[in-house]
């Protein structure tokens, strides 16, 4: 069995995927369709090339500013999909998160004025 090291920017939009249960449909033409959480109704369409690469995430404005350094969940959901088809394990390149500090209401929520 292959095991896959993803970096920290791949990991993390996979923890976004997962947390967000996104998942992709896999259509005929080799692409994936991919629901828009922030967007109902609305699917991106996750293209990918002959070696399995994900080369694009249509319409998705996270896709459009960070590409495969920064990925979006939509293209983090059809890596998990290739990896698990695959059989592959995935080891996190990310050490345990540090326990957050504690942050009161107005450090989290933007207060009107």
């Amino acid at each position: 069995m292959t095991t896959i090291t993803p970096t920290s920017p791949w990991c993390r939009a996979m923890e976004r995927a997962i947390r967000e249960n996104v998942k992709p449909t896999k259509r005929t033409d080799g692409s994936f369709r991919v629901r828009s959480v922030s967007r109902p109704g609305v699917a991106h369409i996750v293209s990918v090339d002959e070696s399995g690469h994900i080369t694009e995430c249509s319409d998705c404005q996270g896709w459009a500013h960070g590409g495969r350094q920064r990925p979006c969940k939509h293209a983090a959901s059809v890596a998990l999909a290739i990896l698990s088809l695959m059989g592959a394990n995935i080891a996190t390149t990310e050490p345990a998160p540090a326990p957050s500090p504690s942050c009161s209401r107005g450090q989290i929520f933007r207060v009107a004025r």
